[in-house]
């Protein structure tokens, strides 16, 4: 093989650039082999001697020969088990009229790719899977109760026909790692475990530095990374944008992941995409559920979430960052600026996490994304429902709009079994009269336990309440944002405040108000609504509710003000 080398450092250790030269536009038919046949027989075995994938064709033949068998070439052993890929170009999947054509992803269900595939950087455009499918599209698996039991064998069971199921780049990877890759423009209409960069994660595998911006459809189990993590998996520096739509599934989505098993880890992650489920039973932000040992560490999301539907009964659960913390599992470090707008019929929703299970901790998380919710959903500014676990050192900042039980930190803690500590919401943003909405089942008696209620001035300026300093910032005129993640643009968002005279809130903005604009930031507006000079001094004109926007181009954060004058 011919190849130009040049060292770089990333996560895999020493990794080599290759480059070649580009290659012609793909026809839509061709497979080629030559990377494989005509490489020398150590091809793959390490990092600085990979199979190299140059076009179009030769990804189309890696698909071929994990999936099934070619003729005049047999597929690898153990498809590809430990073998080293390396992409030296962009590669481009429509046709020379500019028409999509259909993927076949890499690996499945009989034959998961188990190799490390390295992007370098490079983007892969115009992806288009289509499923078809004979299975049942209104599949209804009890998630929750299967999860808490670590019987990931029987959830996956249940999906029988890898022509719909298991789709993305890759189908289905197992001890697998792929990293530093770019996916743009994909389209992916399927019925369960969906992913842009994997449907289906197994064991022990890894995707690192990827990002994914398309449109992802389908039932259930949708993710824009990976649609399901069975055991031991990673997913780190990921990013998705553009749109995520459950049609019909009773199950797991989010932006990130749908559903992460049994020890799975999800960090440094950031969610643009919009996502939008009917039926849906747990939706995040970043991950629909993770369960059992799991972590979501230093992500964000600034996706909204619009969840319509029955869902399944009172687990039924939606947040910003997570929908399911599961048995044992960490939340940390985490921002929400994501609207989220839930009419199901029953169920939990909060500004971080839907439901937070036994032995779960919830620490150090920042909400800024308003809820809008149905009577009959339980809100809480951080999570809808505590059971048995550790909350503490969490700020909420954004407003529940609901008729029902609501908290500015909890909406339902149950039988007060788990421990509150140092928890804080902005009265004047979200005016709750309580930190905690309900404590027993059936009442709608709550209290202020392990959490405080604040004016907006008092918060962004000198933070003095009792707060973990070793993670958190404050700076004069903002709100206390996560120190490890203050270069990222959405928590730049979430610390701008828009701060009311003394005694009003959102609901009964009767006076002039100011709008921060510090690092530069600028609210936008309908100009018939408020006038605002070049400090962010405002006024509404008229009574009726306003909207407020502030981004940085991708990214949004809204709040809307009712003026009662």
């Amino acid at each position: 093989m011919k190849k130009t080398i040049s060292h770089i450092a990333l996560a895999f250790g020493s990794l080599f650039l290759f480059q070649q030269n580009s290659q012609a536009a793909w026809d839509g038919k061709t497979e080629t082999y030559g990377w494989y046949i005509n490489a020398d027989t150590l091809a793959g075995e390490t990092i600085d001697n990979p199979f190299i994938i140059a076009t179009e064709s030769d990804l189309v033949g890696l698909a071929k020969l994990v999936c099934e068998s070619v003729a005049n070439t047999s597929p690898h052993p153990n498809a590809f088990d430990g073998k080293y890929f390396v992409l030296t170009n962009d590669l481009d999947f429509s046709d020379k009229k500019g028409k999509a054509n259909n993927w076949t992803p890499i690996g499945n269900k009989k034959n998961p790719f188990r190799g490390y595939f390295l992007g370098q950087g490079h983007t892969i455009k115009n992806l288009t899977i289509k499923g078809t499918c004979n299975e049942k599209s209104d599949l209804s698996i009890d998630v929750y109760s299967e999860s808490k039991n670590a019987k990931h064998e029987d959830i996956y069971s249940k999906f029988q026909d890898t022509k719909c199921n298991d789709l993305g780049l890759f189908g289905h990877i197992m001890h697998a790692k792929v990293c530093d890759l770019k996916l743009e423009n994909i389209t992916i209409d399927g019925n369960y475990i969906i992913g842009g960069i994997c449907g289906h994660a197994g064991w022990d595998s890894s995707i690192k530095n990827c990002s994914v911006e398309g449109e992802l459809k389908g039932n259930g189990l949708i993710g824009g990374i990976c649609g399901y993590m069975e055991m031991r998996c990673v997913i780190d520096s990921c990013s998705t944008h553009g749109t995520i739509i459950s049609s019909n599934g009773k199950l797991a989505n989010g932006g990130i992941c749908g559903l992460a098993q049994t020890k799975c880890d999800i960090k440094n992650c950031k969610n643009t995409a919009s996502i939008f489920c009917n039926e849906a039973e747990y939706v995040g932000g970043i991950c629909g559920m993770t369960n059992r040992y799991g972590s979501l560490t230093r992500c964000t999301n600034s996706g909204d979430i619009s969840v319509t539907g029955s869902g399944n009964g009172n687990f039924s659960a939606f947040g910003g960052i997570c929908g399911v913390l599961g048995h044992s599992c960490k939340l940390e470090e985490n921002t929400n600026i994501g609207h989220l707008k839930i009419t199901a019929s029953q169920g939990f929703v909060g500004g971080n996490c839907g439901l937070a299970s036994e032995e779960t901790t919830v620490i150090n998380n920042f909400n800024a994304g308003g809820i809008t919710a149905s009577k009959e959903i339980i809100s809480g500014g951080i999570c809808g429902m505590n059971y048995r676990n550790t909350t503490n050192n969490n700020i909420n900042v954004g407003n529940i709009d609901s008729e029902g039980i609501k908290g500015g930190v909890i909406g339902y803690n149950y039988k007060n079994r788990s421990i509150v500590t140092k928890c804080y919401y902005d009265k004047q943003m979200c005016p709750a009269d309580y930190g905690i909405g309900m404590t027993e089942a059936g009442s709608k008696k709550g209290n202020n336990h392990g959490t405080d209620k604040m004016e907006t001035a008092e918060m962004v300026s000198v933070f003095t309440k009792p707060l973990d300093l070793t993670k958190w910032s404050s700076a004069e005129g903002n709100y206390p944002f996560l120190t490890s993640m203050s270069s990222s643009e959405i928590v730049k968002l979430s610390a701008q405040p828009i701060i009311l005279k003394d005694g009003q809130n959102v609901n009964n903005v009767t006076a002039p108000f100011k709008a921060s604009t510090t690092n530069g930031t600028r609210w936008s507006f309908n100009a018939g609504d408020i006038t605002m000079d070049e400090n962010g001094e405002a006024t509404i004109l008229q009574s009726g509710t306003v909207t407020l926007t502030l981004t940085d181009g991708i990214s949004k954060r809204v709040v809307n003000l009712t003026s009662t004058k």
